[in-house]
């Protein structure tokens, strides 16, 4: 399916670009510092303050620098992903017109189901009623009251569920060669039970368990009671791991 690589190369992309932008307009690490110095200064220079006023102060001010992190590189990217509107919906608009399915129900079908109304009525808001969950990532956006923003993320969020569930083909389009239903990939009820000694000869295997499990269970056996020698000789120790002292042992 060719929109498939188009997805992902497009996915990738605006990944990359979107964290080159955040790492080329990082905090300087002493710009935080600075801050603190100056509000510190300022806090010192007034007298108005008293000492007991400015202790609180200046410790205010100190609880709050040493409280700040930094935000997390995905919660700083995912709103500049939000900014390629045009992008994402354009390739959306493809695959609306696929006909996924999914052996249960899904949710990046319902999102597409949703997408592909909206995008019918050229909608630009993201209605009330959705209630399709695809991810905490995008939650709390596409839960927000801007009910616009909430449609960028809803875009992007069934971006990324789509990408997933083909990849682990959760979803999948009938007539794909590469992302068809994995049911079809078992053998029917009705032609193994017809076909079965067609199938064992084929795979040159026998058709009792005890007859094909027998030479594995010897081997494990064998192999087993090779480990015991060796550690009893001291040639393996055995803790939380297996260490070897002579790699050749089990070649003998």
């Amino acid at each position: 399916m060719e929109g498939w690589g188009t997805l992902r190369r497009w996915i990738r992309k605006v990944v990359n670009d979107a964290t080159r932008a955040v790492e080329s307009i990082a905090v300087d690490p002493n710009a935080r510092l600075r801050e603190f110095a100056s509000a510190v200064k300022t806090v010192a220079l007034d007298a108005a303050l008293t000492r007991e006023e400015l202790s609180m102060r200046v410790c205010a001010l100190a609880d709050q620098a040493l409280g700040q992190r930094a935000p997390r590189r995905p919660s700083v990217v995912r709103p500049r992903l939000l900014a390629k509107r045009g992008q994402a919906r354009a390739i959306l608009a493809r695959f609306v017109r696929l006909p996924f399915e999914a052996q249960t129900v899904h949710p990046v079908i319902s999102a597409l189901d949703v997408l592909r109304e909206l995008y019918a009525c050229k909608g630009y808001v993201l209605p009330d009623r959705v209630v399709v969950r695809l991810g905490r990532a995008w939650r709390e956006a596409i839960d927000s009251y801007d009910r616009y923003k909430a449609l960028l993320a809803f875009e992007s969020a069934t971006h990324f569920a789509l990408r997933v569930a083909l990849r682990n083909g959760s979803v999948f389009v009938a007539r794909s060669f590469a992302f068809r239903n994995q049911a079809m990939l078992l053998i029917p009820p009705d032609e193994w039970k017809t076909k079965r000694n067609h199938f064992y000869v084929h795979l040159k295997l026998p058709q009792d368990s005890r007859e094909f499990l027998g030479p594995l269970i010897e081997h494990l056996d064998q192999s087993l009671i090779v480990l015991r020698d060796a550690t009893t000789r001291g040639d393996v120790r055995i803790d939380s791991a297996v260490h070897l002292d002579r790699c050749g042992i089990f070649y003998d």
